[in-house]
């Protein structure tokens, strides 16, 4: 169990309408973590770097179609810092349509190339995951 730890860093987000019905964003950060009383020892499961790349289309009728990318950097299982586990990436893919001003209709796919991805140490991620559902905005 950790005790103490401290955390720094920054993070930016920027988003841009880059043509009339596309718009784009990216979103990154950067974690500076330490255990407490412990020399250069980093948090687990603390990445140091995480980002998120992403397009979004929307046309006149409704439609919406959004693809993202996210990458989550390594970072270690352990108080020790002895088992580190890898980087991974992965992209999802949501199709919408809005009915009217408060209403969505959608499909999600979550993993869409069902890349291998698992934040924590033997307890894996699931592989492609799809969802369907209605939106309300009150």
């Amino acid at each position: 169990v950790l005790a103490s730890g401290t955390t720094r860093g920054a993070e930016i987000e920027w988003e841009k309408w880059v043509g009339r019905n596309l718009s784009a964003g990216i979103w990154a950060r950067y974690t500076d973590s330490e255990i407490d009383d412990a020399d250069d020892l980093e948090i687990p499961y603390q990445p140091e770097i995480a980002g998120l790349v992403r397009l979004d289309y929307i046309d006149k009728n409704g439609y919406r179609i959004g693809a993202n990318w996210t990458y989550i950097g390594k970072r270690y299982a352990d108080l020790a810092n002895t088992m580190e586990l890898g980087s991974y990436d992965f992209v999802n893919l949501r199709v919408a349509r809005q009915l009217n001003l408060h209403t969505d209709v959608f499909v999600h796919v979550e993993n869409l190339l069902d890349s291998d991805r698992a934040f924590w140490l033997n307890y894996p991620a699931r592989g492609r995951d799809v969802r369907a559902g209605v939106e309300y905005r009150f």
